[in-house]
Protein backbone atom coordinates (compact mmCIF):
# COMPACT_ATOMS: atom_id res chain seq x y z
CA UNK A 1 0.00 0.00 0.00
CA UNK A 2 1.29 3.46 -0.80
CA UNK A 3 2.47 5.39 2.22
CA UNK A 4 -0.29 8.00 1.88
CA UNK A 5 -3.01 5.27 1.85
CA UNK A 6 -1.84 3.22 4.86
CA UNK A 7 -4.41 4.78 7.19
CA UNK A 8 -7.26 3.88 4.85
CA UNK A 9 -5.92 0.34 4.42
CA UNK A 10 -5.60 -0.15 8.16
CA UNK A 11 -9.08 1.25 8.72
CA UNK A 12 -10.49 -1.16 6.14
CA UNK A 13 -8.82 -4.12 7.82
CA UNK A 14 -10.11 -3.10 11.26
CA UNK A 15 -13.61 -2.54 9.85
CA UNK A 16 -13.64 -5.99 8.24
CA UNK A 17 -12.33 -7.58 11.44
CA UNK A 18 -14.97 -5.88 13.60
CA UNK A 19 -17.73 -6.81 11.15
CA UNK A 20 -16.60 -10.43 11.27
CA UNK A 21 -16.56 -10.44 15.07
CA UNK A 22 -20.05 -8.93 15.24
CA UNK A 23 -21.73 -11.09 12.61
CA UNK A 24 -19.87 -14.21 13.74
CA UNK A 25 -21.01 -13.75 17.33
CA UNK A 26 -24.63 -13.31 16.28
CA UNK A 27 -24.50 -16.30 13.92
CA UNK A 28 -22.81 -18.54 16.50
CA UNK A 29 -25.37 -17.53 19.11
CA UNK A 30 -28.20 -18.44 16.75
CA UNK A 31 -26.62 -21.82 15.92
CA UNK A 32 -26.02 -22.55 19.61
CA UNK A 33 -29.59 -21.61 20.54
CA UNK A 34 -31.14 -23.82 17.85
CA UNK A 35 -28.69 -26.72 17.53
CA UNK A 36 -26.24 -26.65 20.45
CA UNK A 37 -22.55 -26.05 20.96
CA UNK A 38 -21.18 -29.00 18.98
CA UNK A 39 -22.68 -27.90 15.63
CA UNK A 40 -21.59 -24.31 16.31
CA UNK A 41 -17.98 -25.36 16.88
CA UNK A 42 -18.12 -27.65 13.84
CA UNK A 43 -19.41 -24.77 11.71
CA UNK A 44 -16.63 -22.48 12.92
CA UNK A 45 -14.00 -25.17 12.28
CA UNK A 46 -15.30 -25.82 8.75
CA UNK A 47 -15.32 -22.13 7.90
CA UNK A 48 -11.78 -21.73 9.20
CA UNK A 49 -10.57 -24.79 7.26
CA UNK A 50 -12.21 -23.60 4.04
CA UNK A 51 -10.71 -20.12 4.34
CA UNK A 52 -7.23 -21.25 3.29
CA UNK A 53 -8.18 -22.88 -0.03
CA UNK A 54 -10.61 -20.02 -0.74
CA UNK A 55 -7.92 -17.37 -0.42
CA UNK A 56 -5.37 -19.44 -2.35
CA UNK A 57 -7.78 -19.67 -5.29
CA UNK A 58 -8.74 -16.01 -4.96
CA UNK A 59 -5.09 -14.94 -4.92
CA UNK A 60 -4.34 -16.95 -8.05
CA UNK A 61 -7.28 -15.40 -9.91
CA UNK A 62 -6.59 -11.82 -8.82
CA UNK A 63 -2.82 -11.79 -9.26
CA UNK A 64 -2.35 -13.74 -12.50
CA UNK A 65 0.49 -12.53 -14.58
Amino acid sequence: VDENRRGAAFGSIIGAFDTGIGTGSIAMGWIIQHYGFRPAWATAACLAALAIPFFVVLERRLFRR
